[in-house]
């Protein structure tokens, strides 16, 4: 999507709204196998190049990135102001994806130009301009999963039962002197 946007910021209506925005491909910062900062299916090398470029916004479509320690790290450490995409985008077809980032496009831009850094953002799949693009934490996804699970979960408190007196059992004898007071009416009779 990245070279049809690029074709578009000369669109004079996309210019106004781009104003000095560069749009560039992530593949344009990866490292090659033979780099020294190449790590196979990793792309924190390439967000630390594109930052060192002065690059400090991303739009991407994988969710993968905010979940990856390494990633994540880079994403933040960095200071990215970082669009995911809503994981529904995956059911688009490529024209629908395009037709569905421009019409978030207004608002992804005031968004890149105002929103704290590092700051991680969704792009709804969806037309209704009501949905709007929401921020999202930037936390490990999963500490954020283990302590909600904290949270939720039942509390449990443990306490010693009181210490209990063992009584000689009583009512064991009580039987056993009835049954002998029977016996001993049978034997009168």
């Amino acid at each position: 999507m990245a070279t049809v946007f690029q074709s578009l910021a000369s669109h004079r209506g996309i210019r106004k709204l781009s104003s000095g925005l560069v749009i560039e491909n992530a593949k344009d910062y990866a490292p090659r196998p033979d780099d020294h900062d190449y790590i196979r299916r990793n792309d924190a090398p390439w967000i630390k190049r594109f930052a060192s470029a002065g690059g400090e916004a991303i739009i991407s479509g994988d969710q993968k990135m905010r979940s990856d320690p390494a990633e994540r790290e880079a994403l933040v450490q960095t200071g990215m102001v970082v669009f995911f995409f809503d994981p529904a985008w995956n059911n688009f077809k490529f024209c629908d994806k395009c037709a569905m980032l421009l019409h978030w496009w207004p608002q992804t831009l005031g968004i890149a130009e105002t929103a704290p850094k590092p700051s991680f953002w969704r792009i709804p799949a969806t037309w209704n301009a009501d949905a709007g693009i929401a921020q999202v934490s930037h936390a490990d996804l999963s500490l954020e999963l283990v302590e909600r699970q904290k949270a939720a979960a039942p509390k449990i408190r443990a306490r010693r039962a009181p210490a209990q007196t063992i009584h000689p059992a009583q009512p064991e004898l009580d039987l056993l002197e009835t049954k002998n007071d029977k016996t001993s009416d049978k034997q009168k009779a």
